[in-house]
C-alpha cells in the first residue's frame, strides 16, 4: 500500500488536482460577475423615474434638495394645484446623476427646486429660478393639470 507522500507524488493524483483546481478557477471566474449581474438586476430596485423615462412616458419631475425653503414652497404649491409629480433629491437620491445623464442634462446647469417635463422619454422643458406667479403660468402654459 502506497504511503501518503507516495501518493502526492503520483502523476494520475496531479494531473487530477489540477483539473480541479482548473475547474474551481473557472467556476469562481464566472460566479462572481454572474452575481454581480443578478445583483444589479433583479436584486436592486430601479429608480421609478428611470422606469418611466424608458418607457417613453410623459411626467412632470421636480429636483429638489433637502434643506431648501424654495424647494418646499413650489412643493405645496404642485400639490395645491393637484400637479401629479415625482421628486428627484439632488442631495440623497443615488440615481440623480444617471438620470440627468439619460435626460441629457448638465446637473451643473440645475438650481433646486427645477420642474423638467418629460414627454415620451424626452425632456420637453426646464424650470427653475420661479416665484409662485411664474409657476402658475408654467402650470397653464404646459398644461400640467393632473398628469
Amino acid at each position: 500500500m502506497p504511503e501518503t507522500g507516495d501518493k502526492m507524488k503520483d502523476p494520475e493524483f496531479m494531473e487530477l488536482k489540477r483539473r480541479f483546481l482548473l475547474g474551481i478557477g473557472i467556476i469562481v471566474l464566472f460566479a462572481i460577475p454572474s452575481f454581480f449581474i443578478i445583483h444589479n438586476k433583479l436584486l436592486t430596485p430601479q429608480s421609478t423615474i428611470l422606469e418611466k423615462i424608458q418607457k417613453e412616458e410623459s411626467i412632470t419631475l421636480l429636483i429638489i434638495q433637502k434643506k431648501c425653503a424654495d424647494c418646499k414652497e413650489v412643493q405645496k404649491q404642485l400639490k395645491k394645484e393637484k400637479i401629479d409629480y415625482l421628486s428627484l433629491n439632488q442631495d440623497t437620491d443615488k440615481n440623480y446623476q444617471k438620470i440627468l445623464r439619460v435626460l441629457n442634462i448638465n446637473p451643473k446647469e440645475i438650481h433646486p427646486p427645477t420642474i423638467v417635463r418629460i414627454q415620451e422619454g424626452k425632456t420637453t422643458s426646464i424650470f427653475q429660478d420661479m416665484d409662485e406667479e411664474e409657476l402658475e403660468l408654467y402650470i397653464k402654459n404646459y398644461q400640467l393639470e393632473n398628469q
